[in-house]
């Protein structure tokens, strides 16, 4: 079966891989780079760049713990190689994958269809690829706001910022989602002073408001401002200032707010890749907000799959694999579950670590506090808390916030997606001390048990 996918990012190199496993004739047709958006513009070097500052976060906290030492400083261009060779190195790794599977990897630009056959351009020309079925992986772009044209310098999207080239003294960020969040974290930290307008009345909002007061007093800490309830009106650059004028909702005095920064991040989150002349001619349903597709991801056209963030469920790296996953199966014949959305964790990189799955509300709710276990304790740490939602006392949700929150999320997703109950779920020994055992301390504490509070 011969099998096309156009984007080698998360979802489409997985549902490559996978397909070729199960003896697939495989094809990606991927215009830049494989890896897409997360590794080579988003998740990868984000991370890369987090790590590398994450000491200057930590310094006052190891200084109380008896360390001595000038202050840390860090060079960007150093900073800057490590991100680079991170990148490489993943880009090279799926390249690899490609060759173990047999996929033919063909670098260039679908850009219509021909007798059931991709037409790709190429620098030296086009190539027709046929198929059988073919999966949509296209990925996404940055949004934007309307009448505010990004010049990629002054006015920028996340891209520009991971480069490095220049360390603003002052920087708006337009949008605190997760994208904000993490820009924050890292530029604050190689000091710029970070300042955060959101339209909405909290960061994250569609989070655990418990939880985001966490990290907003974090970030207090480090500096970073945060505007909220205000809606940016106008952004021009003005010689090589950025001059930008917003209306804060909650001030009540109807007065804008006037400000020059040395750069702008519009950050306000991703939208679908939509491409009217790759998708019309497939006769599948879609808008602006994402390609249709059942819970198995498959469009209308009963040869055509979308996965990762062109179909605009989810857009998250580990969910477009999964995603591809699923097509996989399907377009063989394999047992697979549809997708959950509600099963999909989101992680945001922020310090302390923000993670979160399922719902966010229930008939019950219980916390546990990071300074209530001993694994934290002994690193100094008492920052966040674990929060567990119920509905006829099974787990439906979870929310962390604190060290290693973005690793111990998956603890609650196989709780909820197993059905457990708090008797089930604290039958389980946790190794002491971990930071781990917050959970054991939260089922506790619903169960009107608690050992350590």
């Amino acid at each position: 079966m011969k099998i096309v996918i156009i984007g080698g990012g998360p979802g489409g190199y997985v549902a490559a891989i996978r397909c070729a496993q199960y003896g697939g004739e495989v094809t990606v047709i991927e215009k830049k780079h494989l890896g897409g958006t997360c590794v080579n513009e988003g998740c990868i070097p984000t991370k890369a760049l987090l790590k590398g500052v994450q000491p200057l976060i930590e310094w006052k906290h190891f200084k109380s713990m008896g360390f001595s030492a000038d202050n840390p400083t860090i060079d960007k261009d150093k900073l800057q190689k490590h991100v680079q060779k991170v990148v490489k190195i993943s880009r090279q790794g799926i390249g690899y994958l490609m060759k173990k599977n047999n996929i033919n990897v063909v670098n260039g630009e679908a850009i219509g269809y021909r007798n059931r056959s991709v037409i790709v351009k190429k620098e030296n020309g086009e190539e027709v690829i046929p198929y059988d079925k073919l999966i949509l992986a296209m990925g996404s772009v940055s949004s934007d706001i309307p009448g505010i044209k990004v010049d990629g310098e002054k006015i920028v999207y996340s891209d520009v910022p991971l480069k490095l080239e220049k360390i603003p003294t002052t920087m708006l960020i337009v949008g605190g989602g997760v994208i904000g969040l993490e820009m924050a974290t890292i530029y604050s930290q190689l000091g710029t002073e970070v300042t955060i307008v959101e339209w909405l009345d909290q960061l994250l909002a569609c989070e655990d408001a418990e939880a985001v007061k966490v990290i907003e007093k974090n970030l207090i800490k480090n500096k970073v401002t945060f505007k909220l309830g205000c809606k940016v009106d106008s952004i021009l650059i003005e010689g090589n200032l950025v001059r930008t004028k917003w209306l804060c909702a909650n001030e009540g005095d109807g007065k804008h707010s006037e400000r020059d920064f040395d750069m702008v991040l519009v950050a306000i989150g991703r939208k679908p890749n939509i491409i009217p002349e790759l998708l019309d001619p497939l006769n599948i349903e879609y808008s602006e907000v994402g390609v249709i597709t059942n819970e198995y991801l498959e469009t209308d056209n009963s040869d055509v799959y979308c996965v990762g963030d062109l179909n605009g469920q989810w857009l998250l790296a580990h969910t477009a694999s999964r995603e591809g996953l699923i097509v996989a199966d399907r377009i063989f014949g394999k047992q697979t579950d549809p997708i959950n959305y509600k099963l999909q964790p989101s992680a945001v990189f922020t310090s302390p670590e923000f993670a979160a799955v399922g719902e966010r509300s229930g008939d019950k709710a219980y916390s546990f506090p990071y300074s209530a276990n001993g694994k934290a304790r002994a690193s100094g740490i008492r920052d966040g808390f674990v929060k567990i939602f119920l509905q006829n006392d099974l787990i439906v949700g979870c929310t962390v916030v604190g060290e290693h929150a973005t690793d111990m999320i998956s603890y609650a997703t196989i709780a909820i997606k197993e059905k457990m109950t708090l008797s089930q779920f604290s039958s389980i020994t946790f190794p002491h001390p971990t930071f781990s055992e917050v959970f054991i301390g939260v089922v506790e504490l619903a169960e009107s048990l608690p050992i350590h509070i």
